[in-house]
């Protein structure tokens, strides 16, 4: 490593190293870290080193070379630091083996569990894996896991073993029971005769147990979750065992950041296909017919949806115009016409307001009849986008469908008004094409003077 500057460096301070030109880094100057010349040896001109931590201390790094200057993405960096980390991982647990040769079945479950890790981006495949394989090797009668909501500051279950199915998706507040201890303490907290808790968990799920470990899960600096076990037996948890559980936190969490990147990758994909879609619309010479499927399928795509339909006023109604795997018998209800000119989906159309439908079978502001056909589709959740029409001054909608009760964030509605600017565009340049074709053909048939 003294000979290597960039890998020196991180190691060194404990941060992630970027130079997209080791000629144009004056970070790389000392001379105490390792010669350029070495990398220019090797045929090095750009280097991305992240550091490896273990036990909150750097003991390496881990370093990508190229043979061209060129600048490192945002991509590059997360993807490394994410290798770098599940080194560290692994460098602790191997410390954790040679400590005590006796363990070796700990061990091997928690090797288990980083494969399971790497070979699965499905977050709740992963931890449901490791709540299992943490109460096998701890010998506890039943484990969880919770994930932290900062904003509400609750904890809501989301993978168990050894308890009723039931609980996940229980929330409580973040300061209560062994869990908030070990979220304020920032550690793995032992915790005995655990039935006697002044503000323990409030399920009866958790009656009867007498020892338990929670061990929060974090990332960088932030709370994630919190990781725990639990006996009924009576049998005390050891510091080892905490240990134990800790590191399965840190897989956890590992795991939940995966996924993050994984799903927010997956959306950004989904997202720019369906703005291709309508890219491709306003390049198109299309039917008004065909330019309104295009952006009923480019929503869906673009949200996540199951189905879209784009609906427009003939008349008082809304009336559907263009569809998206919509099923037939929803197709025919909105065929028939929505509601009068002067329901709520009527005027969120001329208002410009989105309706966000979390639940759809219960959301009133939808025509009862809406509600019941979609309910028997299978859809549950919807997400109305308003869209200003060239031939419509009331305007539409585009409304997308999903097939599971959906908590529409910040982003989804924010995307959403893309979509309706977007489509506006592909509306106005198809009227816009239609009026000049119009013309044309009107100039073709005149006389000649």
């Amino acid at each position: 490593m003294q000979h290597l500057p960039a890998s020196t460096l991180a190691a060194r301070e404990g941060r992630t190293v970027v130079i997209a030109d080791i000629d144009d880094a004056p970070e790389l100057a000392d001379r105490s870290l390792g010669g350029v010349e070495e990398l220019r040896a090797l045929g090095v001109r750009a280097v991305l080193s992240a550091p490896i931590v273990a036990q909150d201390r750097p003991v390496g790094s881990l370093t990508a070379h190229r043979d061209t200057a060129l600048a490192w993405s945002q991509g590059d960096q997360l993807l490394l630091e994410a290798v770098a980390a599940e080194a560290g991982l692994a460098i602790r647990l191997s410390r954790l083996l040679e400590e005590n040769r006796a363990r070796l079945g700990q061990q091997t479950a928690l090797l288990r569990a980083a494969q399971v890790l790497s070979g699965e981006l499905e977050l709740g495949a992963v931890l449901e894996r490791l709540v299992d394989e943490v109460a096998a090797l701890l010998r506890a009668d039943a484990s969880d896991c919770y994930l932290y909501d900062r904003e509400r500051s609750v904890l809501r279950c989301v993978a168990v073993h050894g308890f009723d199915d039931s609980l996940v998706g229980f929330e409580f507040p973040a300061t209560r029971g062994l869990a908030g201890l070990a979220i304020r303490e920032g550690r793995p907290l032992v915790g005995g005769e655990y039935g006697s808790l002044a503000d323990g968990v409030p399920h009866d799920a958790y009656d009867g147990f007498t020892d338990a470990i929670a061990a929060p899960m974090r990332w960088s600096d932030d709370v994630q979750g919190v990781l725990g076990v639990g006996r009924r037996s009576g049998h005390a948890f050891s510091s080892r065992d905490a240990d134990v559980l800790e590191a399965f936190a840190g897989l956890a969490s590992l795991a939940l950041r995966n996924a993050q990147t994984f799903t927010r990758s997956s959306r950004q994909a989904r997202v720019q296909r369906g703005f291709y879609r309508i890219a491709s619309v306003l390049g198109q010479s299309l039917s008004r017919t065909a330019t309104l499927e295009a952006i009923a399928q480019a929503a869906a795509e673009a949200l996540g949806g199951a189905a879209a339909a784009v609906l427009v006023p003939v008349g008082r109604r809304l009336t559907l115009s263009g569809s998206h795997q919509l099923a037939d018998g929803f197709a025919a209800v909105l065929r028939d016409g929505a509601e009068d000119g002067d329901g709520p989906l009527a005027r969120a159309a001329s208002q410009g307001r989105i309706i966000a439908a979390p639940t759809l079978v219960d959301d009133e502001r939808l025509p009862a009849t809406w509600r019941e056909t979609a309910a028997a589709s299978g859809y549950r959740a919807l997400l109305a986008v308003p869209v200003e029409s060239p031939r419509h001054e009331a305007g539409g909608l585009v409304a997308v469908l999903f097939t599971e009760e959906r908590v529409f964030t910040d982003d989804d509605l924010e995307l959403a008004r893309h979509l309706a600017d977007a489509t506006r565009g592909a509306l106005e340049r198809r009227t816009k094409r239609a009026r000049a074709r119009t013309a044309a053909h009107a100039h073709r048939a005149a006389p000649d003077e």
